[in-house]
């Protein structure tokens, strides 16, 4: 005996729709449990890889002067970029609310700034990405790794010196904090 399925009711577009977003969705969260499990794959390598470096500092490679002067200089070019977007939000936010509480408004601004800067913006976040995906992080990190205490200096001088500075004196406890 055979039995015969009815045929299929064609679904009406908004049925589609909703069908396609909901597999949207589905794929879309899958991709990203793949990202996140991948991205503690190369975090945990990239610890155990320091490990071995901390272990074995023969292993790691010299770093030419001129690498280390081609990093630093990018980084102070990118630091240079970075307050100029400082200075640009602070300028537009005075521009746009002058009045009674336009310290507050241009402190608002520099901190809301200063967080969005592609330069930090990956260290500022709560789940460490192994590999950031701006390329001005990437520097920082690497200017970081040649010279620490002159990539503390560059960004101390070009970014958050100027960013404290600009704050008003009032209103703050300790401006930094804010920053931070």
């Amino acid at each position: 005996e055979m039995t015969c399925t009815p045929p299929r009711k064609k679904p009406s577009p908004e049925e589609a729709a909703a069908a396609a977003m909901k597999r949207s969705m589905a794929q879309r969260n899958n991709n990203h449990k793949v990202l996140q499990r991948l991205n503690a794959e190369i975090l945990s390598h990239q610890i155990n890889v320091r490990q071995v470096l901390q272990s074995n500092r023969q292993l790691i490679p010299l770093v030419t002067g001129e690498s280390k002067q081609k990093i630093s200089r990018l980084l102070h070019d990118y630091a240079q970029e970075a307050r100029i977007e400082l200075e640009g939000a602070v300028g537009a936010a005075l521009l746009e609310g002058p009045g009674d509480d336009s310290d507050g408004a241009a402190a608002a601004a520099m901190i809301t700034a200063i967080k969005d800067l592609a330069l930090i913006y990956p260290f500022l976040q709560k789940q460490s990405l192994a590999i950031p995906v701006s390329v001005k992080s990437r520097v920082l990190k690497m200017a970081a790794l040649y010279d620490l205490p002159l990539t503390m200096t560059t960004l101390e001088e070009e970014v958050f010196g100027p960013a404290y500075a600009s704050l008003p004196a009032e209103g703050f406890s300790d401006p930094r904090q804010e920053i931070d």
